[in-house]
């Protein structure tokens, strides 16, 4: 195996990581808009991951009758940045998001090892 090839595996990781999402040109969101026949879901992110940061993006752009309300992650910064991004609140500790009475629904992207947070969740 020669050093090039050993390091081709990892450039290719990372560059899937930095993927930005696609976000739909304004003239072909129309089917986005919400029916006012059905309620609004408002919807929480635990964990503003990658894999976090593209539910929340899903849920803020391609979800009819769906609200991002709170993006929740370990990390201060991420929490924040995603929060920015999609227009919501972030929260540093999960449990307070949790405890907001606007919460309707929540995706749980945290780590597989962390399994509390889905109990919380649950409970």
């Amino acid at each position: 195996m020669t050093a090039a090839s050993a390091q081709a595996p990892r450039a290719r990781r990372s560059s899937l990581r930095m993927q930005k999402t696609d976000v739909l040109p304004e003239e072909n969101l129309s089917f986005l808009k919400p029916d006012s026949s059905k309620k609004v879901i408002r919807i929480g992110v635990v964990g503003a991951g990658r894999i976090g940061q593209v539910h929340a993006t899903n849920i803020t752009f391609r979800l009819k009758n769906a609200v991002l309300v709170g993006v929740s992650s370990g990390s201060r910064e991420l929490a924040e940045r995603c929060s920015l991004d999609h227009g919501c609140r972030p929260y540093t500790d999960y449990d307070q998001m949790l405890e907001n009475p606007d919460l309707d629904a929540v995706c749980i992207c945290s780590a597989s090892n962390q399994v509390r947070v889905a109990c919380a969740v649950c409970e």
